[in-house]
């Protein structure tokens, strides 16, 4: 099994977040010393634009790998959750869960905040409205990182 390597992002500093890079783990799976095609294995807390299993293209730059492009999308969809930790925040997340959908969980100040991946064979529309529900109920703000799900994408345009 091939090591992984960490690809970096760039990120808009002035952004809520106010960081300036973020890295992700990836798989190689092609490529050259120089340009690497790499599988994304986790999901990102601030990147926008990726998802969880994306192929993506990373160039070689001061030592580390840096994202230069998606080649081929996963599917999945990415969105992120702030919230207080309790249980309003995970009654809701319940929901969530048995759409399928999983989470990477961490740190914001001393707000939680999740890496929310929502898997191709999972209902997009269902999952969106618990974002929504559970946002007005106040048990978390969210916002989107990645829409990959196809039939979501043909609904917006």
């Amino acid at each position: 099994m091939t090591d992984l390597i960490k690809v970096f992002f760039t990120l808009d500093a002035g952004d809520w977040h106010g960081f300036v890079t973020e890295s992700l783990w990836a798989r190689p799976i092609a490529g050259t010393p120089d340009t690497l095609l790499l599988e994304l294995q986790n999901t990102p807390f601030y990147a926008r634009n990726v998802s969880y299993l994306d192929v993506v293209r990373a160039v070689e730059a001061d030592g580390v790998s840096a994202y230069a492009g998606t080649v081929r999308e996963s599917g999945h969809s990415t969105y992120r959750l702030i919230g207080e930790a309790g249980l309003a925040l995970d009654s809701w997340w319940t929901k969530l869960d048995q759409l399928g959908c999983t989470r990477e969980s961490g740190r914001t100040g001393h707000r939680l905040i999740y890496a929310v991946d929502i898997p191709p064979k999972a209902d997009i529309h269902a999952a969106y409205a618990v974002l929504e529900a559970g946002e007005h109920a106040g048990a978390w703000v969210f916002e989107e990182g990645h829409v990959g799900h196809p039939a979501a994408k043909k609904t917006a345009g």
